[in-house]
């Protein structure tokens, strides 16, 4: 499972009539810009910069619609997005299903604090995402059929970690997997803990790629209210040499939900 090529996305699915607020936190450069810590670590790293440019802030979604988002990323020691300079495959988005409304106090805000999970960081830099994708099934299956197939006991996250090891074939049809034999036995399992994981989570789901298109889902039987929240990150290659200097950017909105605005009862129709 384990490098993978920049490839389309496949259409993902996420929810209700939209209107998008961003949030974040600043990143290390940011906070250098207004005064605060360097934007380099002791390693000389600089923070990655992640903003997701689109979906447009400034309209609403409708239930069943499609929706396309755009990253951009900058890193001073990997390069630019914009020149072909970051691995697409490498950005990924995760998007997130929430009943209710966004708490107030929402801002723009960029981290690199925070750290992927072991599973994600590996799958992140590895081929994995050639083959296998979250909730839509590509040359190899999602990651919810493998959940919903093996479930997510012990014993199977060391049975599939010794499958991504060594490989396999029959399980999914003829087409068999390569070995890994790079990764170590707890990197495998950390792969497979992070896979069944994600594919039990039924409203959220991880995109890979600077950009694609997200259908939003039919509307909930419930009263409708819930939003979306919008994550794009990005794991730096670090200081060359310098084992686990890799730092994270991040970039999060979120999306309000809510059915359109329909007209007063008592407004007359225009005269004709």
């Amino acid at each position: 499972m384990p490098g993978r090529a920049a490839r389309p996305f496949p259409l993902a699915v996420a929810a209700l009539a939209v209107m998008v607020i961003g949030y974040s936190r600043p990143t290390a450069d940011r906070q250098a810009s207004a005064g605060g810590q360097s934007g380099r670590d002791a390693s000389g790293n600089t923070a990655p910069v992640v903003t997701i440019v689109q979906p447009d802030a400034s309209r609403t979604w409708q239930w069943s619609a499609q929706f396309r988002y755009a990253i951009t990323v900058t890193d001073k020691e990997d390069g630019d997005s914009a020149f072909g300079e970051i691995m697409p495959s490498e950005v990924l988005l995760d998007v997130e299903y929430l009943p209710g409304t966004p708490g107030d106090g929402l801002e723009p805000v960029r981290s690199a604090a925070r750290a992927d999970e072991p599973g994600l960081a590996i799958l992140r830099k590895s081929a994995c995402l050639n083959c296998h994708a979250d909730k839509t099934s590509l040359v190899g299956p999602s990651f919810s059929a493998i959940a919903d197939k093996y479930g997510d006991s012990e014993e199977t996250i060391a049975r599939l970690g010794r499958h991504i090891r060594n490989g396999s074939s029959g399980s999914w049809g003829s087409l068999p997997m390569p070995a890994h034999p790079n990764l170590s036995p707890q990197q495998t399992q950390d792969v497979a803990r992070y896979i069944v994981e994600q594919g039990r989570r039924r409203h959220r789901w991880i995109y890979a790629g600077l950009e694609g298109v997200i259908r939003i889902i039919d509307r909930p039987d419930d009263d409708g209210v819930g939003f979306y929240r919008l994550t794009a990150t990005y794991l730096d290659n670090g200081v060359a040499g310098g084992e686990g200097t890799s730092r994270r950017g991040e970039h999060s909105i979120t999306l309000r939900l809510g059915d359109p605005a329909t007209p007063p009862r008592d407004v007359a129709p225009p005269a004709e």
